[in-house]
């Protein structure tokens, strides 16, 4: 299911304290004129502030009474009233324009979603403190080239230490050595564990939902994508924890293939979605046309 997405008007307290809209109130029915002023601009949060019936057919004063649910008198009374203070400014092809919407106009994905985001890059702040965070995925490459050229080095001082072995006469010298030898090789087994560790780290699956969040994040920066990376994240973990990580009846191989595509799926779905209105009780509508 696609996010929803929330639009409002970012109303100044001094909103009716201004000199049209208390001229506009001080005439007859002036009252009455501001509400269906309110309205005009509620209705046109996601046009940009502007309003159409569609391309083909501009809105006409029945029309506009009729979604408003105002008096068709009070509307035409209204529509010359607003016009002539410069509120509204009607077109040639009969767009009527409101110049003060799109000043006042904002909208979200989710809030909800967007707090959690917010806290969530809180939390990164205080835990990597003082660390610095890899900028790209080109950077993390060159971090793990560098671990398997450790890898390499270590692995080929251990081979050497063992087939090559130094020897001496005197005995408590070879002993000695022999012991140094053993525990180098040790220390090299460890070293090369931990090491191989980290370069097989990002490719473990099931993936931790915080990795999931940290290269989704990083990959809609790169692309320059809209969708709330906080909210995917949680979607992709959850589905493919609840099927077992599984892509159709085969075991998932590529983790960040597969998030790489999910991100992009959703990004289509904010794109076409229809956007949902927050004044519906006030207008008797359910999503803004």
């Amino acid at each position: 299911m696609s996010a929803k997405r929330y639009y409002w008007l970012k109303m100044p307290r001094n909103f009716f304290k201004r000199h049209d809209i208390r001229i506009v109130e001080s005439l007859p029915n002036g009252h009455a004129v501001a509400y269906f002023y309110l309205k005009l601009l509620v209705e046109s949060v996601d046009h940009d502030g502007e309003l159409r019936f569609n391309a083909a057919v501009p809105y006409d004063a029945e029309m506009l009474a009729t979604i408003t649910n105002t008096a068709p008198e009070t509307v035409k009374e209204a529509l010359e009233v607003l016009e002539r203070f410069e509120l509204i400014e009607i077109t040639t092809d009969g767009t009527i324009v409101l110049p003060q919407a799109k000043k006042l106009i904002d909208s979200a994905v989710d809030n909800d979603n967007a707090r959690r985001q917010a806290r969530y890059r809180e939390r990164q702040k205080e835990e990597n403190e003082g660390e610095e965070m890899p900028a790209s995925p080109s950077n993390s490459l060159q971090a793990l080239r560098k671990v398997t050229d450790t890898v390499t080095k270590n692995n080929a001082d251990a081979l050497r230490k063992i087939t090559h072995p130094v020897t001496n006469s005197n005995e408590s010298k070879s002993k000695s050595k022999s012991k140094s030898k053993s525990k180098n090789i040790e220390r090299d087994k460890r070293e090369n564990d931990e090491a191989g560790a980290i370069v097989s780290a990002p490719a473990v699956i099931p993936p931790s939902p915080d990795y999931i969040l940290d290269y989704m994040t990083r990959y809609k920066l790169e692309k320059g994508l809209t969708v709330n990376e906080v909210f995917e994240a949680e979607k992709f973990f959850n589905y493919y924890e609840s099927n077992g990580w599984r892509v159709g009846s085969n075991k998932m191989k590529d983790w960040q293939a597969a998030a790489r595509g999910w991100l992009l799926r959703s990004e289509k779905e904010v794109k076409t979605a229809p956007p949902v209105n927050p004044f519906a009780d006030l207008l008797g509508g359910d999503a803004l046309d």
